[in-house]
């Protein structure tokens, strides 16, 4: 399993959240996404096998929101 953490843009209240976690919930492989909506972030968990953080990211686009991966610490 890994795990990335994005920026998303355009996400300001519970009702953006819950649509960015629904958008991923439907992108095979990703196991969990936890949104931080105060910090206007996203953690995902996903199979590296079956999605990567370039289809992560466009499902977040898709679903309206504009996602931006922080750098690796």
């Amino acid at each position: 399993m890994a795990s990335i953490t994005l920026t998303v843009f355009g996400m300001s209240c519970v009702g953006c959240a819950r649509s960015v976690e629904k958008a991923l919930a439907k992108l095979g492989g990703v196991a969990k996404a936890q949104v931080d909506l105060s910090a206007r972030k996203v953690t995902v968990s996903f199979d590296p096998q079956r999605t990567n953080p370039d289809e992560i990211a466009q499902t977040i686009n898709k679903a309206g929101y504009r996602a931006q991966e922080l750098p690796r610490e």
